[in-house]
This record gives structure tokens, C-alpha cells and sequence, in this order.
């Protein structure tokens, strides 16, 4: 999308920590969980120091350099971010803040340009190595009711056609039971495409075959 790393903003994780799907060598994700209360994570020794970084004068070499522009970026978009979660209607949908998928939605609407969004599964209960069948339906319920919810959002606002999600996970689970009637592990994993331009691509490449 960007190779040389001229586009700001490319990139947001929605997360309290960046990461290391997102983590690139010329693009800094823009990291936040809470639009309402964007600011830099740290500890109360380090603020000084961090303050006096982003300080108004000449940079002392080229790491100087990056660390300022980096907080300069994160401040303006911070600003929009806050702009835009406050404009957005769909912020009391249940099934969307499963995923934190309003966050994305809002964004969005707002024509922010980012190209990828990142959002992982915060708390997930997909480890089930005992008792799997009600909590691993459960979380199904959860993910898809929010991927549903996200692209009527969507439609709402006249972007169901721009948009295509890629759902993974991080790891497989094997196919026999075990003893304590869940699964364990397994090297195979779920990879999902969805949106309209995904299908219309299914359907291009069946007409080709």
C-alpha cells in the first residue's frame, strides 16, 4: 500500500499495547482503546522525560528527530479521533463493542486514512481445552453478531462496498475430543474474508473456472 512510509496514519491498532501483526518498518500504527481518553501510556517517572521530548526545539540527531514526529502524529490524529468517536451514532451498538469494531466504524465515517485496522479479540475464551462445547459457541455468537453489526454499519453509512475484513486466529485446535472434553491445539487455523468485495471476487473466480 505504502512501501516508503510517506502516508500517515496507514495503520491503527485498536488495543492497549501494539501488536506484532501490525508492528512494520516504515509505518508506526496509531495505538488507542479508549477515543475518549487517547494519551500516551506511561509511567509517572517517565512523563518529564517524555515531555521534554516533544519540547519546541531543534532535534539532537535522528532519533530525536523520530521520537518527535511521532508524538506530533499522534497528537493530530488523536484530535480527530476524538472528533470523530464524538460525531458517531452507532456508539451504543451492543454487538459492536464485542469486537471494539465501533471504534473502526467511526473512523471510518469520519474518512480517517487509514487503510488497516487491526482489532484483536481482547479476553478471548477460545483456549477451551475442557468443557469446549457452551463457551466456544458462546464466543461464536459474540464474534459474529459484531462482524454482522460492523458491516451494517456499513451499509449505514455508505461504505459496504470499500471494506474487506480478514478474521484469523492465532492458533488451531485439534479435531478429536480429549479427556477432559475439550481440545487442545493443532497447527490448522481459521483464516475468514468477508465483505462484499470478497464475494464479488468468489463469484468472478467461479465464473472463471
Amino acid at each position: 500500500l505504502d512501501p516508503a512510509g510517506t502516508r500517515a496514519d496507514l495503520i491503527v491498532n485498536i488495543s492497549d499495547s501494539q501488536g506484532l501483526a501490525v508492528r512494520a518498518e516504515h509505518h508506526v500504527p496509531l495505538v488507542f482503546i479508549d477515543p475518549t481518553r487517547f494519551q500516551r501510556a506511561a509511567f509517572a517517572q517517565e512523563k518529564a522525560a517524555l515531555e521534554a521530548l516533544g519540547a519546541p526545539l531543534d532535534a539532537v540527531g535522528d532519533l530525536h528527530r523520530y521520537v518527535r514526529e511521532v508524538s506530533r502524529s499522534a497528537a493530530q490524529a488523536s484530535d480527530v479521533v476524538r472528533a470523530a468517536w464524538s460525531k458517531y451514532k452507532g456508539r451504543d451498538n451492543p454487538d459492536l463493542r464485542l469486537l471494539d469494531l465501533d471504534k473502526v466504524a467511526a473512523l471510518i465515517e469520519a474518512d480517517f486514512p487509514t487503510q488497516l485496522y487491526y482489532v484483536p479479540l481482547r479476553n478471548s475464551l477460545f483456549d477451551t481445552h475442557v468443557n469446549q462445547a457452551s463457551p466456544h459457541d458462546r464466543q461464536l455468537l459474540y464474534c459474529a453478531d459484531a462482524i454482522a453489526g460492523f458491516f451494517q454499519e456499513m451499509e449505514r453509512i455508505g461504505r459496504a462496498d470499500d471494506v474487506v475484513m480478514y478474521v484469523y486466529s492465532e492458533f488451531g485446535r485439534r479435531v478429536p475430543e480429549n479427556t477432559s472434553h475439550g481440545t487442545d491445539h493443532g497447527p490448522a487455523h481459521v483464516n475468514l474474508a468477508n465483505g462484499n468485495a470478497a464475494k464479488k471476487a468468489m463469484i468472478a473466480n467461479r465464473v472463471g473456472d
